[in-house]
């Protein structure tokens, strides 16, 4: 019995010594997880709040990387876009990044551009690796591409980039009177919307569950469907309606629980397993809404989190965990582990032990497994006080008047030489946005949070109860992972850059039609595209016509079952055939003439089985050329399993890329020196001559989808102190209303109540080389451009997706904007099967990318129309057999206008309608840790806004108060 126990007491040591041993062991390696491959975060500061059509938008970045928090040295690129409204891709730039700064601008002197809440989104590739997720789509929709891999990197999305939302007006009608209107886009629809105003009520409960007899907290959000906060309170319910008792989350007993800040409030119960518990919330306006709270789990950990005066209280409750199993308590900020030792009921941290902004408290095993987490930040006197501090402004300017300002470093540390960026505008025309965070917000705050948080500046107004309140639920209910808690077994699949790096694939060609065949596809495509398909029919040879007949009398498109057809199938073309016969039963079934439905049987056939990457070793050629043809740079390589990666050239501007694969074995050696001799030089065949030896694919880092706006990204703050002066003082002008509610048109039907197609905007125009480039490399295309038909499915696919819902939506194919109610020859609808004779394709939707999934109207289809323009004058472009690119280098950036009115006095009557007044993306603050600066006020009596940020080489934030 003695042994026996002593053996038991031995096993115990050993196993306690052992977990112990795999505790630290983990511990290390997320330690090192955390400092070898460290985060990167962007910030943007755009020289104004609002624009207009005809206006240049100017910009700085910012990145820093979270290992060091000082600028990155990680990523040398960063990809900027805009984005419209509706979430259409207006323009694309790649900003050359020097320690961590870069700048650019982009040009909304686009005629066909239209008004409404654009969005400035800026990434980096190495960004890219984290928050990844995948965007909800339609059953079938995957069957599109040439493989599943393809068709998931086109679905990915992600959860969190930075991003910025600011209204840009109609072109002024009048030079004089800036008039703040937003006129919406042709073919806009509205989204499915009630009647009755639809409130919705959200339950979080801290740590990520509920657990059995412990009390819990419960963070809970309520807001429009919108997104517009709603202020109420919320009572707790059992299964037979019952009231619950529940405390206020800081001791005290309530009866209901009250919102304090956007919606937000905390209730706090003791939940038992098994039972149900529902929420019901009222709004003042006495809106109801209901939630269901999660069911209690048997085994867990509930967490308390409190934030004192000068230290944090962390409360543990544990329930049926094995009392062999350790627990651990971790704190990490930005993936660096803190703190890790074994839990205890009650862990007080001291709030200057920890680091400012997003930390992250974890519950987790010696195995991994999280039991609880949530986020919580500290906040420090510091971070309520601006780093920079602006000196010399007046209340007002006259006309044409110099001014001169001195800007400061006022921290109290000794200074290093940093450069800020400084915008100064004209407040009058000025627009107060919720979207008003700074430098500050953004890197401490936003950036490491989910969703929109409207003025992030008021968390860091005063450091009292009701501020780390309203922070705390903030943290509780938008708070997103993004340092996921995982075994440091992460390999990032998307590199980091000093210039940017061309990635791929490389398939077998396959040639889908023998050359004996060819006629029985212009027969195919003729038919197709016919004014008369029941006379088009006579014209296919023997044997189909009669088969097209039997299905036309079909009331259902299903798969062939027909033998002749299978063939055709066979060869990859079951597209052509599946789209004559949706616009036969389009036709029956009354739809718009010209338009069928998009239904998934059209695509399914697009391509052989061989969709294998390429196993051989082979060589990959890429020229890099001049828009003038002029040769710069040759790279060749060697592909592996199929992939290959290219470093580009640091080419500044736009430049043309041509991309090649061929087989490796046919190199000839050098016995002597054992390396491979100059290969001769590359042929480019044009496209009549031959096809491609191999299928190559570039894949683009670029995220496809945007996110639905939030009601305080599509509002401006009405509260807030209005900068407007006498109207006819200031280059507002008469200063009208803000109208920033984007009309929508109400669908009444399946195609009425909507604004017809306006031609001369549409929702978005792209050269016919870059889009069959789109949708080759998004894999909706084998690498061969196989006629109109296939293209504008192709298009029309890549451009809208699924259109954000479950039902086909409508295509109508346009030529020159005629469509197929019109009288187009056979001859003339054959010059489109030749991307040599097209110059750019226009696509023209009701749909919006920012719609959420399912959310078009009732009753409706969505449509798109692609509209295929030729060159003028017959002209023709060349094009390769071969991969050939226009792709953008680094941003060349112009230089801000700043007029020198002292050089040159203004003449009598001259106007200056500038309402940036000075703009500066790189100014150097001196070794004293001050600048000054000079310029000249516009044409009208104004007062000016000042906004300077930036960060120092050691990563500390520059920024001051808005004035």
């Amino acid at each position: 019995m003695k042994k026996t126990s002593v053996l038991f007491l031995l096993m115990s040591v050993y196993c306690t010594a052992n977990a112990a041993s795999r505790l630290d062991s983990l511990v290390q390696r997320l330690r090192l997880f955390g400092e070898r491959i460290p985060q990167e975060k962007v910030y943007v500061h755009m020289d104004n709040t609002c624009y207009f059509l005809g206006d240049t938008i100017w910009f700085a970045a910012y990145t820093c990387q979270t290992d060091s928090d000082k600028p990155s040295t990680i990523s040398r690129v960063l990809y900027a876009e805009l984005f419209n409204e509706d979430g259409y891709l207006m323009a694309r730039k790649t900003i050359r990044m020097t320690n961590g700064r870069g700048n650019g601008f982009f040009s909304l002197a686009d005629t066909s551009l239209y008004a409404g809440f654009y969005e400035l989104r800026a990434y980096t590739r190495w960004q890219l690796n984290w928050g990844r997720a995948e965007r909800e789509h339609s059953d079938g929709a995957e069957e599109w591409f040439f493989n599943r891999q393809m068709a998931k990197e086109y679905y990915r999305d992600y959860d969190k980039l930075y991003s910025r939302v600011f209204p840009v007006y109609d072109h002024p009608k009048d030079s004089v009177a800036y008039n703040q209107w937003i006129t919406p886009r042709p073919l806009r629809r509205a989204t499915a919307t009630s009647s009755k105003p639809r409130l919705h009520l959200t339950l979080y409960p801290e740590g990520g569950q509920l657990v059995d007899g412990c009390p819990c907290r419960v963070a809970f959000e309520a807001a429009m469907h919108d997104g517009m906060a709603v202020e109420g309170t919320l009572v707790l319910r059992d299964i037979n309606g019952d009231a619950v008792s529940m405390g206020d989350g800081f001791g005290n007993e309530v009866s209901a629980a009250s919102t304090s800040h956007r919606g937000r409030g905390i209730f706090e119960f003791t939940p038992q397993y098994e039972n149900l518990y529902e929420a019901e919330f009222t709004s003042a306006d006495g809106l109801v809404a209901k939630a269901e709270l999660p069911i209690a789990q048997k085994e867990g950990v509930a967490i308390v989190v409190r934030q004192g005066e000068r230290q944090w209280h962390i409360t543990t409750h544990v329930r049926g965990i094995p009392e062999g199993k350790q627990l651990k308590v971790e704190i990490a900020h930005e993936g660096k582990v803190l703190l890790c030792e074994p839990m205890e009921h009650t862990l007080l941290i001291r709030n200057n032990d920890l680091p400012m902004g997003v930390n992250q408290l974890i519950v987790s095993d010696d195995e991994g497994r999280v039991y609880a987490d949530r986020l919580f930040f500290v906040t420090k006197t510091e971070l309520l006080q601006p780093t920079l501090a602006v000196s010399g402004l007046k209340e007002q300017y006259k006309p044409f008047e110099k001014v001169s300002l001195k800007i400061t470093d006022v921290r109290s540390d000794e200074k290093d030489e940093s450069f800020i960026s400084l915008a100064i505008r004209d407040a009058a025309a000025s627009a107060d946005t919720y979207d008003s965070g700074n430098i500050m917000t953004e890197m401490l705050l936003t950036s490491e949070i989910k969703g929109f948080v409207p003025q992030p500046e008021w968390f860091f107004e005063s450091d009292d109860e009701d501020h780390r309140r309203g922070l705390d639920l903030l943290m509780m209910t938008q708070g997103w992972r993004r340092f996921t808690w995982h075994e440091p077994a992460f390999v990032p699949t998307e590199p980091a850059e000093d210039t940017p790096v061309l990635m791929g694939e490389i398939y077998p060609f396959a040639v889908r039609w023998r050359q004996n065949e060819q006629t029985v596809f212009d027969s195919l495509q003729l038919t197709y595209t016919a004014w008369d398909i029941a006379q088009s029919i006579q014209r296919l040879p023997p044997g189909i016509s009669e088969e097209l007949k039997t299905l036309q009398d079909s009331t259902r498109l299903g798969p062939m079952r027909y033998p002749m057809y299978q063939q055709f199938y066979d060869h990859g073309w079951g597209e052509i055939i599946e789209a004559l016969l949706a616009e036969m039963k389009g036709r029956e079934d009354g739809l718009p003439a010209g338009s069928y439905r998009m239904t998934g049987s059209i695509a399914r056939s697009r391509f052989l089985q061989n969709k294998q990457l390429v196993n051989d070793s082979l060589r990959i050629h890429a020229e890099f050329l001049q828009p003038d043809d002029s040769l710069m740079f040759i790279i060749d390589s060697i592909s592996a399993d199929g992939t290959f990666k290219i470093q580009a050239p640091p080419i500044v501007g736009d430049y043309l890329l041509f991309l090649a694969a061929s087989d490796s074995t046919k190199w000839q050696h050098d016995r002597r020196h054992r390396r491979p001799r100059k290969s001769r030089e590359h042929r480019w065949i044009l496209p009549h001559d031959d096809y491609p030896e191999y299928y190559v694919r570039v894949h683009h880092p670029y995220p496809r989808f945007v996110k639905p706006y939030n009601y305080y990204q599509t509002h401006l703050d009405v509260g807030a102190k209005s900068h407007t002066l006498n109207p006819a003082s200031s280059t507002a002008g008469d200063k009208f209303p803000f109208d920033t509610q984007m009309s929508t048109m109400t669908v009444t039907n399946r195609w009425k109540g909507l604004r017809a197609i306006d031609f001369a905007h549409p929702a978005i125009t792209v050269d016919a080389l870059k889009a069959y480039n789109d949708i080759t490399d998004a894999g909706l295309s084998a690498g061969w451009f196989e006629g109109r038909t296939s293209f504008i499915h192709s298009l029309a696919r890549y451009y809208t997706g699924d259109l954000g819902s479950d039902q086909p939506g409508l295509l109508e194919p346009r030529y020159e904007a005629r469509n197929m109610s019109c009288f187009i020859s056979p001859v003339q609808l054959n010059a489109y099967n030749e991307l040599s004779n097209l110059q750019d394709i226009r696509v023209y939707s009701d749909y919006h990318p920012r719609s959420p999934a399912n959310s078009s109207s009732d009753n409706s289809i969505q449509r798109v129309s692609i509209d295929l323009h030729r060159i003028p004058d017959n002209g023709q472009r060349i094009v390769y057999r071969d991969r050939r690119y226009v792709l953008q280098g680094f941003s060349v950036c112009e230089d801000f206008y700043h007029p020198d009115y002292h050089r040159n006095p203004p003449k009598e009557g001259q106007k200056d309608y500038r309402r940036t007044l000075y703009w500066n993306p790189d100014l150097q603050l001196n070794a004293d840790g001050h600048t000054y600066i000079t310029f000249f006020n516009n044409s009208q009596t104004t007062s000016i806004t000042v906004e300077a940020e930036g960060m120092t080489n050691r990563g500390d934030l520059l920024f001051n108060n808005v004035q």
